[in-house]
């Protein structure tokens, strides 16, 4: 309303104007003499101002009818902006329909777009007609019912109503085909290629089909580098092939596809992903060539290590390897300095066993107590000095180093392995009250991925195959079943019936303290093994044979059985 009001006044304005020119004129009377050779022409303005709005019809007029007779030669062009403007609007509102499902409504509107946008020439609408044809395929089920009961209802005509094959796939391989000819490397095929590989390799993956799903993901990466998802699953597939320098020429491909980007992020936050996988791969790479080739994995490993001196798994790579070539000092010292920054199992584990077999057990003792006095009063390493001390037999300073571990950091580990100390002293009730203490006990760091507890670290996801998905973390608590099993032997047991001389004839002094064991060892078992599937009560639990044993190096991990 305002707008109107503003035009009206405006044109009102302007009127009065125009009047008050034409009385200033008229009022005024005044000549206008145009001198020529051989003319002298003499107007008045009124008159001048006549002629030049004449003039302005009259060519305003030729203009007009310039246009009503070339408008045949014209209209088609018209005719065809007007009916491809239709055509966009249709195939973006299809586009729209397929998304929320309304598969009558997309394809009225995927009718309309081909008409102007043919599916051999846009990509889009080869795209809305592969849409299309995945929602039927994922609306088949509701009409299966009704489907079958015609069948039931007209068995004459069952052959003919054979079910329709599907076409999703069928459409996705035309647009694959269509951008193959509109040029390699064009933008134009690529905008039909890629989308249609995007497509396959979903429907592959989703069938568990892998190999032809790598290869599409392949054929995307080489398409666009940039893509993470076609890149990534590219270089799972060439790890799980072990072709790993393959794997790194796809990596770098794209890394550089990402470079610029990580220039912008002034965050960091990209550029130290990329340095990341990069790490995660040479790592990779390391560890398969180390038992081959170990001076060129001693390279690669150093140049993971460089990258960020911080990654775990590339400093305990790197210093087995250097301790295999006999580079004792520079292993050690790399081991050293991660350990006073941040002290990890893994860096224990290998700093002690830097000698290999022909250490003792007393050597390895010495060796962690070493390391330890670097980082006092840290869990960690008296975690590491308990367990190298048990496997001395030094079962006081065992004890020590674990009540100072546990103290700071109870875990279901050392409650374990102080069970185990308990029992080797016949302290068994203590030793039922240090594995009734494992039950609710925080699980002991591993490293994990898909929700699994991994024997070391791996550069895959044993799963989803995903790249750097092993992290060092607390894996998942064990079941409710297998605490229930847990707690069944940890109740007091009925007083054993008194043995006849006949039952203690052959059993000599040292088997008595072997009566009390298999229960221990049995709970021991229950609260380190999280099979849900294989506990399925107590009858079952006290039915197992051949108890399993439990590491000094990772307490609560059956490792063998008698």
């Amino acid at each position: 309303m305002e707008k109107a009001m503003f035009r009206i006044a405006i044109a009102v304005l302007s009127i009065l104007l125009i009047g008050a020119g034409f009385a200033f004129l008229a009022d005024y009377p005044a000549e206008i003499v145009l001198s020529l050779p051989h003319w002298r022409i003499t107007l008045t303005p009124a008159a001048a101002l006549a002629i030049f709005l004449a003039g302005f019809f009259v060519l305003w007029l030729a203009v007009l009818v310039l246009k009503i007779v070339t408008a045949p030669f014209f209209w088609p062009s018209i005719l065809r902006r007007h009916k491809r403007a239709q055509a966009c609007q249709a195939l973006s509102a299809g586009l729209l329909a397929a998304f929320t499902g309304d598969t009558a409504q997309a394809q009225t509107l995927a009718k309309e777009a081909q008409s102007a946008l043919p599916a051999d020439k846009e990509p889009l609408t080869a795209l809305l007609l592969a849409q299309i044809e995945d929602l039927r395929q994922a609306q088949k089920p509701f009409f299966t019912c009704a489907e079958h009961m015609r069948r039931s209802l007209n068995p004459q005509k069952q052959e003919q109503a054979a079910e329709r094959p599907n076409k999703s796939s069928a459409e996705y391989l035309a647009m694959l085909r269509a951008g193959s000819q509109a040029g390699a490397g064009g933008k134009g095929g690529s905008a039909m290629r890629l989308p249609a590989l995007t497509a396959l390799y979903r429907r592959r993956q989703a069938a568990g089909d892998n190999a032809r799903a790598a290869s599409l993901a392949a054929a995307a990466a080489l398409e666009n580098p940039a893509l993470i998802w076609a890149s990534m699953a590219a270089i799972a597939a060439e790890i799980e092939a072990g072709a790993w320098d393959k794997a790194l020429e796809l990596y770098e491909n794209f890394a550089k596809a990402w470079q610029k980007a990580a220039k912008r992020d002034k965050s960091g936050h990209l550029q130290g992903a990329l340095d990341y996988y990069r790490q995660v791969l040479y790592c990779g790479q390391a560890r398969a060539l180390f038992p081959y080739h170990p001076h060129q994995a001693r390279q690669i490993a150093l140049a993971a290590v460089k990258i960020c001196p911080a990654f775990v798994p590339a400093i305990t790579l790197a210093a087995q390897i250097l301790f295999h070539l006999h580079e004792w000092r520079k292993g050690e010292k790399l081991l050293q300095t991660q350990w006073r920054q941040a002290p990890h199992p893994d860096l224990g584990r290998v700093y002690i066993k830097a000698g290999g077999l022909i250490d003792s057990p007393a050597k390895r003792l010495e060796r962690a107590q070493n390391l330890a006095a670097l980082t006092p009063d840290n869990a960690v390493a008296h975690r590491l000095v308990a367990k190298a001390a048990f496997a001395a037999n030094d079962d006081i300073l065992a004890r020590e180093q674990l009540d100072k571990a546990m103290a700071q950091e109870p875990d279901r580990q050392g409650f374990i392995l102080l069970a185990r100390l308990a029992q080797k002293h016949n302290e068994t009730e203590q030793s039922r009250q240090f594995l009734a203490k494992a039950l609710t006990a925080p699980l002991e760091k591993a490293w994990c991925a898909d929700g699994q507890k991994l024997a070391h670290w791996q550069a895959l996801a044993p799963i989803s195959r995903r790249l750097g998905a092993c992290q060092w973390q607390s894996p998942m608590p064990v079941s409710i079943v297998a605490a229930a099993d847990l707690q069944f032997f940890l109740q007091p047991q009925p007083e054993q019936p008194a043995a006849t001389a006949a039952d203690t004839a052959g059993k000599t002094p040292g088997n008595k303290n072997k009566q009390s064991l298999p229960d221990i060892e049995k709970a021991a078992r229950g609260v380190a093994r999280i099979e849900p599937a294989k506990q399925t009560g107590r009858k079952q639990a006290a039915k197992t044979k051949n108890p399993a044993y439990i590491n000094v190096d990772n307490p609560g991990v059956a490792d063998k059985e008698e």
